[in-house]
């Protein structure tokens, strides 16, 4: 396994995290460590109730708790997109837009949840073996 297919696992795992624990149907192809404190999260894409998609980024930067990592917990405390393409509608005027689930899924909570360190770590060994 290389450091690309790591990449692409991690991605995966944080996906499928936020999906279980917030139900938002988010896909990220890959994950970069900028910082200690920042993810570089690359083509993300987060779909609507009705699998059409809402926002679609090449890049979105997500700024994370390093305290909480020592309690395997990942802490989001922002995401900012670069250059999002964001298609909001309503079905009726007075309707909700397609976005507000999203807002009621993270609104009042704080947004983490627990990791999978012997997960992380055995993808992490895997790289280590194949580059030796």
């Amino acid at each position: 396994m290389r450091l690309d297919a790591l990449q692409r696992r991690l991605a995966a795992y944080i996906a499928e995290s936020i999906v279980s624990e917030y139900n938002i149907p988010i896909s990220i192809q890959r994950l970069e460590v900028r910082n200690l404190d920042e993810l570089l999260l690359k083509e993300v894409a987060i779909k609507g109730n009705d699998g059409d998609t809402i926002i679609n980024a090449a890049e979105a930067t997500a700024h994370i708790s390093v305290l909480d990592l020592l309690d395997n917990k990942l802490s989001i405390n922002t995401i900012t997109f670069a250059e999002p393409q964001i298609r909001l509608s309503r079905e009726t005027p007075e309707g909700e837009l397609n976005i507000q689930f999203i807002i009621d899924n993270i609104a009042n909570r704080k947004f983490f949840f627990n990791l999978d360190v012997a997960y992380i770590i055995s993808l992490v060994n895997k790289v280590v073996v194949s580059i030796i």
